[in-house]
């Protein structure tokens, strides 16, 4: 089933229809998406339509400034480490979307937005369970100057070091 649906939704992804994240396990399914306005009704229908899924139930319905994700992602629950540690703080033994609501929605809506690959870069602080904004550092012309030179520098370095060892055989004309 998992496999279908990831074919599925990677048609939609690449014809620019929507990007998002899914994570399964447990045999349950949490579905985040991002579409354009004017697509997001063909989609929640398509969703409530789509033969595979049984019982769906939409949990959050908002439209947003911006997109989060520039992709469309899938995760298996029992490998992330920020899932892990929400099931624990919460007694969860099985991963159950349908138990998400209110509070704990939004906590986990946090947890979603770990992932988003938008251009943002997110952190958590478990300690207080908040998650910061980092700004992305940009590359500057000093950064690729130094990078350069740097690069220069190894190349040089690395040829003294082979035709001092017998590898290249340099002589400068001068000694000739």
């Amino acid at each position: 089933m998992i496999s279908h649906l990831i074919e599925d939704a990677t048609i939609y992804f690449q014809r620019g229809d929507l990007s998002g994240i899914l994570f399964y396990g447990d045999n349950h399914i949490f579905h985040y998406l991002e579409a354009k306005a004017s697509y997001m009704d063909e989609l929640k229908r398509d969703v409530l339509n789509y033969p595979l899924f049984h019982g769906q139930k939409f949990l959050y319905d908002e439209a947003i400034p911006q997109w989060n994700f520039k992709t469309w992602q899938v995760k298996y629950v029992r490998n992330e480490q920020p899932l892990k540690e929400f099931f624990k703080r919460h007694g969860w033994d099985q991963f159950n979307p349908f138990l998400l609501e209110g509070a704990l929605l939004d906590e986990f809506m946090q947890i979603v937005m770990l992932y988003a690959d938008a251009g943002e870069i997110f952190e958590t602080d478990s300690a207080a369970n908040q998650i910061h904004h980092v700004p992305e550092k940009e590359a500057t012309l000093w950064h690729y100057m130094l990078g350069t030179v740097a690069l220069i520098a190894l190349a040089w370095l690395a040829f003294i070091l082979l035709s001092h060892f017998g590898y290249i055989n340099f002589t400068p004309l001068y000694q000739q």
